[in-house]
């Protein structure tokens, strides 16, 4: 009863203390009664009414616990929940592969026992995978397939889960009118959940309607955001605001929003109840700290939040915040900071188009164009003079002078394109063209098998297991040396794991000949630009702005006259 009590006054305001002092106390009293049962029920319990972005540790243990009363005691139905918990959790912490395999063996269980309700949440988790790496024709789908399974399951909260979905997936490609009317309703009919009138607000500031966001925001912003829930919504709430705040260039706001979310900076945004992953705090934050004109700290968010959101592989959040930092690069306006910030504009176009992120493509544009625009008096001109390869270097000249490169598959495949203004190559062409290989094209062009084959997986698992053993025992005897060392190897041996094996335990194939060339000329044609870039500035901004990439690459000349390849 006390543990019920508390889950009940979950949405209550205010009453966080009384929920911490309700669950201590069916804890401890479930632990003198000895009955494991009553205790699985009172950590549960203990999980729902404090799960916040605070005490993730603590939240952590309990669920290891609950693992391990259920697996005594055989009772399935607590194992499914322990892992559900165990995966929500280390996604907020940015361990992707942790999670994926906690989720994998909720399915499992679910299966296992036939269990409709724990099938239609599968089928959700799988949606918010596809939604995390940008694949929103299968989160529609999957999403879709999850509201039907749901509703005949009875699952009471289906429909907001659906509704998530739905909206991350039209927040991306618009248009965002048409999640504007569900957000509404959800507002008004929830209005102890203001994550929807939050979410509505972003909605309203992304779609460039100002007084309508701030109207929503302001009803939020009362008394310091004091009224932000005290539940798991609230990291949710604040990311929210705090994009809406940046937009608004709300100054003391942010400073408010950025003091609440300071202390997540190194987490996960997750949709309750894992609806939905957002990437990085850390984004939202160097956006706030960007509205205070705290360059150089929003310049360490962005960074941190680039890493982590690679890291989860979530390519949509890679692209907004390569979007966000771009803005703050363009509005610094440093020596510098044009280069790098086409060079991210670059990046975050060329994923936006991949995944049709139709709301970013037409940002970032336009960000392109302000920086073709701006051409401040005195600025060297970016048009080259020349661009000649002598022995093992490359001469270039352009406004700023005449400088030597040492040569590189880049330089060489840069060559090439200045030479056929317009023009595209495939990659796989280009490279064997810059590599001077006589045979064009290969003719396997297929993918070559697996990353790691079944024993090479079968071992990878054993070591987890056998390092997950150790690192127990050295927290039990307080090696923090020991624990160090042992955590490093099981985050390598993770990464590598979940590099070869996806969520639903398939197999990663190695990719093709095409694929391959497609990143290698990628990476070597931006490498080329970035050594020009040092040397003259101009220019580099001229070739970033102007050299596509991808399967196929060409230079597309941009506010300069085509470079003219001399010899």
């Amino acid at each position: 009863v006390l543990g019920r009590l508390a889950m009940e006054l979950c949405y209550a305001p205010q009453s966080w203390q009384r929920r911490t002092s309700l669950t201590e106390q069916a804890v401890g009293m479930a632990r003198r009664i000895g009955c494991v049962e009553t205790l699985a029920y009172a950590l549960t319990a203990r999980r729902d009414s404090l799960w916040s972005g605070d005490h993730i540790a603590e939240r952590l243990a309990d669920a290891d616990e609950l693992l391990r009363l259920a697996e005594e005691s055989g009772n399935a139905e607590a194992a499914i929940e322990a892992h559900f918990w165990r995966a929500r959790d280390l996604l907020e912490l940015g361990d992707a592969f942790s999670a994926e395999a906690e989720i994998a063996e909720f399915a499992r269980l679910a299966r296992d026992l036939r269990h409709a309700l724990y099938l239609a949440r599968a089928t959700v988790y799988r949606g918010t995978w596809a939604l995390v790496e940008g694949r929103y024709d299968d989160a529609l789908r999957l999403a879709a397939q999850a509201l039907a399974e749901g509703r005949r399951a009875g699952e009471q909260n289906i429909q907001m889960a659906f509704a998530a979905q739905l909206a991350a997936v039209h927040r991306a490609r618009g248009p965002l009118v048409d999640i504007e009317p569900g957000l509404h309703d959800l507002a008004e009919r929830y209005p102890g959940l203001p994550c929807w009138r939050a979410a509505l607000a972003a909605v309203y500031a992304e779609d460039g309607r100002s007084g309508d966001a701030r109207r929503e925001f302001e009803r939020l912003a009362r008394k310091e955001f004091a009224d932000l829930p005290q539940n798991y919504f609230r990291l949710l709430t604040a990311v929210l605001l705090g994009e809406t705040c940046a937009w608004l260039g709300d100054t003391e706001r942010a400073a408010q929003l950025y003091a609440i979310l300071l202390p997540h900076a190194d987490r996960n945004v997750l949709v309750p109840v894992m609806v939905d992953c957002w990437g990085s705090v850390s984004r939202v934050l160097g956006l706030l700290a960007t509205t205070m004109g705290r360059d150089e700290d929003a310049a360490r968010h962005f960074d941190d939040a680039l890493a982590m959101n690679a890291r989860l592989g979530a390519r949509p959040y890679v692209a907004r915040t390569q979007h966000a930092y771009a803005e703050m690069l363009f509005a610094r306006d440093r020596p510098g900071d044009r280069v790098q910030a086409r060079t991210l504009l670059t990046e975050a176009l060329e994923t936006a188009r991949e995944l049709g992120m139709a709301v970013l493509v037409e940002k970032a544009l336009g960000l392109v164009r302000a920086l073709d625009e701006r051409s401040p008096e005195g600025e060297p001109s970016a048009r080259p003079s020349v661009y000649r390869q002598d022995g093992d270097s490359w001469i270039i000249g352009g406004g700023a002078g005449v400088f030597r490169l040492k040569g590189s598959i880049g330089l060489r495949c840069l060559a090439e394109l200045l030479h056929h203004p317009g023009g595209e190559f495939l990659a796989l062409e280009l490279i064997t063209v810059a590599r001077g290989v006589g045979e064009r094209m290969r003719a396997a062009v297929g993918d070559t098998g697996p990353l790691l084959d079944p024993a090479a997986k079968a071992a990878y698992r054993e070591r987890l297991r056998d390092l997950r053993a150790e690192l127990e025992n050295a927290a039990a005897s307080q090696d923090a040396d020991g624990s160090a060392r042992i955590q490093a190897e099981i985050d390598f041996l993770g990464q590598e794991l979940a590099h070869a094996v996806g969520l639903t335990g398939r197999d990663r194939r190695c990719p093709s000949a095409c694929e391959r060339a497609r990143i290698n000329v990628t990476r070597a044609l931006r490498r080329a630009v970035r050594s020009i870039a040092a040397h003259d500035a101009a220019l580099g901004d001229h070739l970033t702005a102007s050299v596509k990439t991808g399967m196929f690459c060409s230079y597309q000349p941009v506010s300069h006259p085509p470079v003219s390849r001399a010899f």
